[in-house]
C-alpha cells in the first residue's frame, strides 16, 4: 500500500463536503452559544459584585475592605476548582448532567448567601461560603 493510497481513504477525504459543512457549522454554534453562556455568566457576577459592599457592611460591621476581597476570591476560585471538574465530568457523561446539577447548586448558593444575614454569628464566614459556592 502506498502513502498515495492511505491518504486518499483517510476518513477526511470520504466523506462529502455538505457533512463537513454541518460538522463545522455545528461546531461554530456550540462555540456562540459557550460565547453567551459566559457572557450571562459575566453580566451576572457584575450585577452580584457591585452588591457585596454594602450586603457585607449590613450583616456585620466589621467588614473591612480586605474581607470584600477574600469574598470576591472565594467567588473565583470556587469557578477554578469547579471548572475543570465539570469538564471533566461533561466529557465522560452526557453533558445535560453536569449543565444541570451546576444551576441547581448556582441556585441553592444564591438562596443560601441571600438569607446569610439570619444566623446570629458567623455571618461573613456564611457569606464567603456562599459566594465560593456560587
Amino acid at each position: 500500500m502506498s502513502l498515495l493510497e492511505s491518504e486518499e481513504s483517510s476518513p477526511l477525504l470520504t466523506g462529502d463536503a455538505d457533512s463537513t459543512q454541518d460538522a463545522e457549522r455545528s461546531r461554530w454554534r456550540s462555540i456562540r452559544v459557550m460565547y453567551f453562556t459566559m457572557f450571562l455568566s459575566s453580566v451576572g457576577f457584575t450585577i452580584v459584585i457591585t452588591s457585596i459592599w454594602p450586603y457585607l457592611q449590613k450583616i456585620d460591621d466589621s467588614a473591612d475592605a480586605s474581607f470584600l476581597g477574600w469574598v470576591v476570591a472565594a467567588f473565583s476560585l470556587g469557578q477554578m476548582v469547579a471548572s475543570p471538574l465539570f469538564g471533566l465530568w461533561s466529557n465522560h457523561r452526557p453533558r445535560k448532567e453536569p449543565l444541570v446539577c451546576s444551576i441547581i447548586l448556582n441556585v441553592a448558593a444564591n438562596i443560601y448567601y441571600s438569607y446569610v444575614y439570619l444566623p446570629p454569628s458567623q455571618n461573613i464566614s456564611h457569606a464567603t461560603l456562599g459566594s465560593y459556592l456560587d
